[in-house]
């Protein structure tokens, strides 16, 4: 469907359909145009399979799948990020393996091929969370945020890059949570990453809290953001004013399914937007400019209250989106990013998950 000039087709890439997924671009191998790799799990009529897929971009709408040694998860995320600073960008996974162990794996990318090497590391394994690369500490490293359900309970917690592999737990004061996510962001401009966590504890308690680092020791803000679990957060500057906002959806304790904007006011304070975003949960947001017109559009996917939905709104400014009708299949318990995987100049769309008729997908649009 087209809407001011922009259409999507569903280039038919063949990739494995999963649900309980993470999905998202990678250029693995740094030939200049990212691939895509996507974790989670289908049936068949033979059974029940938990898989990890890499997919090399061979250009011209083509993806061939590649072997990879990485571990096979479900209910699990991954992130990706130059952790031991040799010029490739490397891998770290969570999740649940096929035989049901919690698994937390990093894996040094050898020759930005297909050669990944795990590295041990203290690091518990979980399911439900969150994981993501960032240098909290400012000492050009990148550290590791994680979230979800261990063995022994709930985590939310940084682990400091000590470098040589080594991987240290810091002291922040996080609630343990899972069902939720945890992101990095410098909301304060203050030039050190800050951290917003959402979730479920252990007492069934729902959370979304936004934590301003101090030098390292991170301070609980009470911002009142709207309690999520089953959640996702993107940040992003969709006003152009220079500063952080972001976006969250989820579902409240009393079953309420949400997606919420929040405006930063430049004064270490968020402001709710309204919007007409339609409300999810167990899916996914993400930013990016699929209109090439300078500001941020939003894509959204997840399980509303009727039906599973995948949508992207166009940024119109002055807290005005509108959803274009861009006719991307809608999925339960997925993920959805933007990215520009034919390299010319607009944004395509990569989604996974589960359809309303219980087929598992993974689809590339074209813009």
């Amino acid at each position: 469907m087209t809407v001011s000039g922009q259409t999507f087709h569903d280039i038919q890439a063949g990739l494995t359909g999963v649900s309980e997924s993470a999905s998202n671009w990678i250029d693995y191998d740094d030939d200049g145009d990212p691939d895509v790799m996507v974790t989670g799990e289908f049936y068949t009529s033979k059974g029940h399979y938990v898989r990890t897929k890499f997919y090399r971009n061979e250009r011209h709408d083509r993806f061939k799948e590649v072997f990879s040694p990485v571990i096979n998860v479900v209910r699990g995320d991954f992130s990706w990020a130059d952790y031991n600073l040799d010029g490739k960008p490397d891998l770290f996974i969570v999740g649940e393996d096929p035989s049901g162990k919690y698994v937390a794996k990093l894996y040094k990318n050898i020759n930005r091929t297909r050669q990944f090497m795990p590295v041990n590391t203290i690091i518990p394994g979980v399911v439900d969370g969150s994981v993501e690369w960032g240098d909290f500490d400012g000492d050009g490293d990148p550290d590791l945020l994680i979230t979800g359900e261990t063995t022994k309970g709930l985590i939310s917690a940084i682990y400091k890059n000590s470098r040589n592999n080594k991987f240290v737990k810091i002291k922040c004061g996080f609630p343990g949570l899972h069902l939720g996510t945890g992101k990095f962001a410098d909301y304060d401009n203050d030039g050190d990453l800050d951290v917003i966590l959402s979730g479920s504890d252990s007492a069934g308690n729902v959370i979304t809290e936004i934590y301003m680092n101090k030098k390292g020791t991170f301070v609980k803000t009470g911002m009142g953001i709207v309690p999520l679990k089953m959640s996702d957060i993107a940040w992003g500057d969709y006003d152009n004013d220079g500063d952080e906002d972001f976006i969250i959806n989820g579902e409240t304790r009393d079953g309420r399914f949400q997606t919420r904007l929040y405006n930063n006011d430049g004064n270490h304070y968020f402001n709710a937007v309204f919007t007409d975003f339609v409300a999810v949960r167990t899916g996914s947001v993400d930013w990016g400019d699929f209109d090439h017109d300078g500001d941020l559009d939003l894509l959204v996917t997840g399980e509303s209250y009727n039906r599973p939905v995948s949508k992207i709104y166009r940024n119109d400014r002055k807290g005005v989106f509108t959803d274009i009708h861009a006719q991307l299949i809608g999925l339960y318990l997925s993920d959805g990013h933007f990215g520009d995987y034919d390299n010319d100049g607009d944004l395509d769309v990569l989604i996974s998950g589960m359809s309303h008729d219980y087929r598992f997908i993974s689809r590339i649009y074209r813009n």
